[in-house]
């Protein structure tokens, strides 16, 4: 799954959307840089690692795991899929799923948009 989230003023309802839409757009026009990549690796690496560390979060894993892929994977496993990632598999992503269409837009707030 991919997301993107912002958070803000209701009043800023469409120039958040509008941002968000406009990077996404961005990110398929030019993709990402092998810094961004890494420095975005890096802080999931060690995300990983405190994670495994932590019972909690560590069962949280597990059931995402088997919810979202059917098997329990090790940290040691989790750790390689967050190496794989480069710049070119990104792009392959990106351009695979589309991120110009409307997607779901969830709004929680006190403001009832967009209009329908």
């Amino acid at each position: 799954m991919l997301a993107f989230y912002a958070e803000g003023d209701p009043q800023n309802s469409e120039a958040m959307l509008a941002a968000l839409r406009a990077e996404a757009a961005m990110a398929i026009a030019t993709g990402f840089t092998s810094d961004e990549v890494s420095r975005v690796r890096n802080q999931r690496r060690t995300h990983l690692a405190l994670e495994s560390e932590n019972p909690r979060s560590r069962l949280m894993q597990l059931v995402d795991d088997l919810e979202s892929r059917g098997h329990i994977r090790t940290s040691e496993d989790r750790l390689a899929a967050a190496d794989a990632v480069t710049p070119e598999s990104i792009t392959r992503c990106l351009r695979r799923f589309s991120l110009n269409d409307d997607g779901l837009l969830l709004s929680i707030g006190s403001r009832d948009w967009p209009a329908a």
